[in-house]
């Protein structure tokens, strides 16, 4: 579950949402019931829409906005009808509705510039630019808050300064660059701290934290968000101190710290209810419901995301609404209860598309397509997947949009700040100006005309020079404006290009794993094992696949000695198989060759019933050669290495094929017991084509069979950088045969580490570990 970091913008200045907010509502709403139709009532019922719509209660917010318009026109009461236009427009940003938000605000300012009034100008203006910056559209936003602030500072309102210099520092952390959005907001602080604002100190305190969490500095983001969350405390501010509690419980979550951030979200929980703050109460009782997900305890995650989906219904707050029901859809999907995971996801993408919300119907979609594919309803699986890679595109061309909106956005705020500097330049060459005239003047007075005339040379050959040079720097600075330009623009490039290739590979991994058997079901048949898996790269050449057939009519048997008897076609009872594979290559061309190789070993086992190791690997390896070789002239050794066993736990039998790599049984933790491999891989290969051997042979209590890949012994390292070597893991393997198989797993994997060092992982590793 995603937790949205808190932005402080200029807005939650001009309403303190203090300890004693209900008070100050039950206050307004009893100045209402005696106020007279006029402009204190219309005062009230503006302030009242602009507090619900702080506290998430959108529908009074709107009544309340409403009827301060209507009495305003009703008494001709211009100012009150800007102002309640504009607390309109922050009600409806509030909830994404940024058309009607937009509407309200303009209609707001035409109002405000008609009656002149430069404070409520600048006001709108500011929440016009808020609206443009929450709909991501920099280029605008800037331009508001730009006019906002040059307003304020012909007035000299040094507050209204300090505010919009925390606006244009949230555009910079939007677009990325912290090193500007530290500036502007520690400019900010100092004039809040200056003119001793302990609202504006906290806020630009609070974003200071925002910025450092934005950029990873978790240590500051933790120092800055304690320092706000005090100062809201000592000012009575409850409704931000909580959200400072909660940014402090997501820093935490970000690294992984459940327990402290369950403990900050809980606290942040008690404070919302205790200023009855449905908004703060829904978002709190989300967040805990993103960590018990992230601790596996579904069941807690689903009450707790049940809960949140019931305030946010409550208080109509659509794109919410969607997301709780896709945090709910997950928790029922972890739970196996994919009825009822379909239906809730179903409902968040119906939600998400009414709202455009189109980050939760990606997610929703391709939740979608994973749940369909585990029912077995593949057309479903491929209709979604589809939806999700439609949705993921357009995503992406929005993303492009955007990234070229900040990058103007940024071109047009330096080139009002070079225009702003060379007007400040402008009136210090004028003041200075004006002093030489009178030094001159003095000068003219009391020396003689050569005087003045050498220094009237000296003074206009300098101003000549002066103004080559400078024409020169300005050219200078063009070009370098200009190579600097160019080169963020392809490193944006490239930076946009690995991005997307990351995150197909990454998408593919989860492809991949999904088919890949899990542990769950591998538990289910196997009491002791374990399974040390470490792709090389995201996705892996290597992999494992399992299958438990169903009981057949036995044609096993022992004779009196206990010797296996001759096997015909079928091995008889319940069998348990387990692959243990390495495709040729690994990264994306491995990945390729594993999906082939798992589904012709579904094909084979599943669909074909071949029970046979031997037998499924001649019939894999036929049917590889078939897709891979069609026309018999390929030079490459195409297919795969496999130890392919078929386990009979309850009678102690192993049936196994091995295809260049071996099987390893070690009794009583010192007997070695080595299945020989056939020479050949389970695909294309030169020379003459022989079936693969089986092998059978019976265990006894305690035997610890072990399958593996190459990745393991063939990994350089050590003081010399030579390769581990197979020799060298069965020692390790010996040793360690009498230790729980949890506790095998952890040596083999810190032994590996150990043994690799500082150098890359030169292969794919696998290696499967049973205890009969």
């Amino acid at each position: 579950m995603r937790k949205i970091t808190l932005c402080f913008t200029f807005l939650s200045l001009f309403v303190s949402l203090a300890s004693a907010q209900q008070r100050v509502v039950d206050s307004l709403n009893t100045l209402l019931s005696n106020d007279k139709d006029d402009t204190g009532k219309v005062n009230h019922l503006s302030s009242l829409c602009l507090l619900y719509s702080q506290t998430g209660d959108i529908n009074k917010s709107l009544d309340n906005g409403n009827k301060a318009i209507a009495l305003s026109l009703k008494i001709s009461d211009e100012k009150g009808e800007a102002n309640a236009y504009g607390n309109l427009a922050i009600a409806y940003d509030a909830q994404s509705d940024f058309t009607k938000a937009l509407e309200y605000g303009f209609k707001a300012l035409d109002i405000a510039e008609k009656i002149k009034n430069k404070d409520v100008i600048a006001f709108i203006e500011g929440t016009i630019g808020i609206v443009y910056d929450d709909e991501s559209n920099i280029p605008k936003a800037l331009e508001f808050y730009t006019k906002a602030l040059k307003i304020k500072q012909e007035l000299g309102d040094k507050k209204g300064i300090a505010r919009n210099y925390i606006n244009i520092g949230l555009l910079y952390e939007e677009q990325g660059d912290y090193p500007r959005s530290l500036d502007y907001n520690f400019k900010a602080l100092a004039i809040a701290e200056e003119i001793k604002a302990k609202r504006l100190t906290v806020v630009a305190t609070a974003n200071i934290g925002v910025v450092y969490e934005s950029n990873g500095d978790n240590a500051k983001a933790l120092e800055y968000f304690e320092k706000a969350y005090k100062l809201y405390d000592e000012v009575g501010d409850k409704l931000n101190a909580l959200k400072n509690i909660s940014n402090i419980g997501n820093v935490y979550q970000s690294i992984h710290d459940t327990a402290m951030a369950r403990k900050y979200d809980m606290q942040a929980l008690e404070l919302a209810e205790e200023i009855g703050s449905k908004s703060e109460i829904a978002r709190n009782i989300g967040n805990i419901g993103g960590i018990y997900e992230d601790e596996h305890d579904y069941k807690k995650a689903l009450d707790f995301g049940l809960k949140a989906l019931e305030v946010n219904k409550e208080l109509g707050r659509l794109d919410q609404v969607a997301i709780n029901m896709g945090n709910i859809g997950s928790a029922y999907g972890n739970l196996n209860n994919y009825k009822e995971a379909e239906k809730y996801y179903l409902q968040s993408l119906a939600f998400a598309d009414s709202t455009h919300y189109l980050f939760v119907a990606r997610e929703n979609s391709n939740a979608l397509s994973e749940i369909y594919s585990k029912m077995g309803r593949w057309q479903d699986a491929y209709t979604y997947y589809k939806k999700y890679t439609s949705i993921k595109d357009s995503m992406m061309n929005e993303d492009k949009s955007k990234q070229i909106g900040r990058l103007e956005a940024k071109a047009d705020f330096d080139k009002q700040l070079v225009l702003q500097q060379a007007d400040d330049d402008k009136k210090s060459a004028i003041a200075s100006e004006e002093s030489k005239k009178q030094k001159l003047v003095i000068l003219f007075v009391a020396a003689i005309a050569l005087a003045v005339a050498i220094i009237a040379v000296i003074v206009f050959r300098a101003l000549r020079v002066t103004r080559k040079q400078k024409d020169v720097i300005e050219v200078q600075k063009k070009e370098v404006e200009q190579q600097k330009s160019l080169v963020e623009q392809q490193k944006a490039i490239v930076d946009e290009k690995n991005s997307d290739i990351t995150a197909s590979i990454r998408y593919a991994s989860r492809i991949q794993r999904a088919l890949i058997t899990t542990e769950d079901y591998i538990g289910k048949y196997l009491d002791e094992y374990f399974i040390l898996f470490k792709p090389r790269d995201i996705v892996s050449g290597d992999f494992y696949w399992a299958f438990a057939a169903p009981p057949k009519p036995s044609t096993v048997g022992r004779d009196n000695d206990n010797k296996v008897l001759p096997i015909g076609d079928d091995l008889g009872g319940a069998v348990f198989y387990l692959a243990c594979c390495d495709c040729t290559g690994h990264g994306v061309p491995g990945a390729f060759m594993s999906l082939l190789n798992i589904s012709m070993l579904n094909e084979s086992i599943i669909e074909r019933h071949i029970t046979k190791p031997d037998l499924i690997l001649n019939d894999i390896r036929s049917n590889v050669i078939k897709a891979l070789n069609p026309d018999g002239k390929s030079e490459t050794k195409d297919g795969m290495d496999c130890t392919l066993i078929a386990l009979d736990v309850k009678n102690k039998m192993l049936h196994a094929a091995c295809a260049n790599n071996t099987v390893w049984i070690i009794r009583g933790g010192a007997e070695l017991i080595e299945l020989a491999p056939d020479k050949m891989p389970v695909g294309i290969q030169h020379g003459e084509e022989k079936p693969f051997t089986l092998h059978d042979i019976n265990l006894v209590k305690g035997d610890c069979v072990y399958l593996f890949t190459d990745g393991y012994a063939d990994q350089f390292g050590g003081a010399k950088g030579k390769k581990f070597k197979y020799k060298k893991l069965q020692e390790l393997l010996t040793a360690n045969a009498l230790r729980p198989m949890a506790e095998q797993k952890k040596i083999l994997d810190e032994s590996f580490e150990s043994w690799k060092g500082n150098l890359e992982q030169v292969d794919d590793v696998l290696i499967i570990g049973i205890r009969i």
